[in-house]
């Protein structure tokens, strides 16, 4: 699913996807330690389409966290009207948050209940799908967070999005 991918540290560190799963393996043993995967994405231009990322992150209450991501670039149908695209694209967001839970979980690490973190809200355009968007998510066992809620999309992934 996600052998290939590298990953990219907060640093700016590239890392496998090995060692990211023995880095949240770890991470995820330790007391007060908290996982969230969120995920957002940028139109870039034509040529290289959207840019989507999906992040890591690992918290510690009270001591901060960091965090991996990985990125890749996507076209939407070259037919696609405006508000067909704003849709591939969250729907997109979700599947690769999903992706990356399922990956970590067949390498044993216990994600069960974990928050997601999307980007969306209910001030802009992408509040018609919080209801399918959200309603999947749950079904799979996760806790999904909306704006302003979910940082992890909002901060760490937009920020990582942009290029």
């Amino acid at each position: 699913m996600l052998n290939n991918t590298m990953f990219t540290t907060g640093a700016g560190k590239r890392l496998t996807f090995s060692e990211v799963v023995e880095s949240v393996r770890a991470f995820n043993e330790l007391p007060d330690s908290k996982i969230i995967v969120g995920a957002d994405s940028q139109k870039i231009n034509k040529r290289r389409g959207f840019s989507f990322v999906t992040v890591v992150c690992c918290i510690t209450e009270g001591k901060g966290a960091h965090y991996f991501y990985w990125k890749k670039y996507r076209k939407p149908h070259r037919n696609m009207q405006l508000q067909a695209e704003l849709s591939w694209k969250m729907w997109q967001e979700a599947e690769d948050i999903t992706k990356t839970i399922l990956a970590l979980i067949k390498q044993g690490i216990d994600l069960s209940g974990i928050p997601t973190h999307h980007d969306l809200g209910y001030d802009g355009e992408s509040r018609n799908h919080i209801k399918g968007i959200l309603g999947m998510m749950k079904a799979y066992g996760y806790k999904p967070e909306i704006k302003p809620n979910s940082f992890v999309a909002d901060a760490i992934a937009d920020k990582h999005s942009k290029h």
